[in-house]
């Protein structure tokens, strides 16, 4: 193979990444590679004989025949695909796993019972979410579901550093709840069981409005009245509102009254 000049094969490069980007292999571990090459060559940092010489073959092959050796499959996922991608935001996993599929049924390459399993319930899902078909939750569920959220933000940041998942689940209830659309009910239940034990204490709180109270006032233990059913803040506390017996109102965490 001849050799070239760095602006030239940059040149190269961009054309065969746009090329790559406007077909069916698009994210394609290839694909990858050159995007990669593409961003050095512009940097103009080094790159090795072996990288140089691959991407430049890959540059003399173009991109692969869209010819699918499974043309049937490869239908279903570019129409999942489609299906997913204007709902990005819920659906980003799925379209990833998807996109990465594409060209290994495409060129005819073998999936594993185990990939082939994941492919087919994604596939399944993708066709009930064009359909309609989808699930929703009931006004209860929304409810819980909005009071998830609030308690999330009452964790400390070291607790939800170490739980991505739960804070991916968390983004995508806000959204539902904000915009509406589409909400992925394991999104739902890993955020419930992950504040399933302070979601206990809104849902069968320790008081009710009407309750008598008992707080410490610097030393002097005086009663108090509940003038207000629990609820959670912004902040993620829950919380009553209290009458004192000075008459001034008070809100408090319910965990620092005491029972009568």
């Amino acid at each position: 193979m001849p050799r070239k000049s760095r602006k030239l094969r940059l040149e190269q490069a961009v054309q065969l990444c746009d090329a790559w980007s406007n077909s069916a292999f698009r994210n394609d571990w290839r694909h990858r590679f050159i995007i990669d090459m593409v961003g050095k060559l512009t940097a103009d940092k080094g790159t090795s004989t072996k990288q140089r010489n691959w991407l430049d073959s890959l540059i003399e092959e173009g991109v692969p025949s869209p010819d699918s050796k499974n043309p049937e499959l490869s239908k279903r996922i570019e129409a999942a695909i489609a299906t997913y991608e204007p709902h990005l935001d819920t659906f980003r996993w799925e379209l990833g796993v998807l996109k990465d599929f594409l060209p290994r049924v495409i060129v005819g390459r073998s999936l594993s019972e185990k990939q082939l399993s994941l492919l087919e319930r994604l596939l399944t899902e993708s066709e009930q979410v064009a359909s309609g078909n989808i699930w929703a939750p009931t006004p209860e569920e929304s409810k819980n579901i909005a009071t998830a959220t609030l308690l999330y933000r009452g964790y400390s940041p070291m607790w939800r550093s170490e739980r991505p998942a739960v804070r991916r689940a968390a983004e995508a209830c806000e959204r539902f709840l904000a915009d509406g659309g589409f909400i992925k009910q394991g999104d739902v239940k890993k955020l419930l069981k992950a504040v399933s034990g302070r979601l206990k204490l809104v849902n069968n709180p320790r008081f009710k409005t009407g309750d008598i109270g008992k707080y410490n006032f610097g030393g002097e233990v005086q009663r108090l009245v509940c003038m207000s059913d629990v609820r959670v803040t912004t902040d993620g506390a829950i919380v009553n509102d209290w009458l004192c017996p000075d008459g001034t109102m008070k809100t408090a965490h319910a965990d620092r009254i005491y029972k009568r």
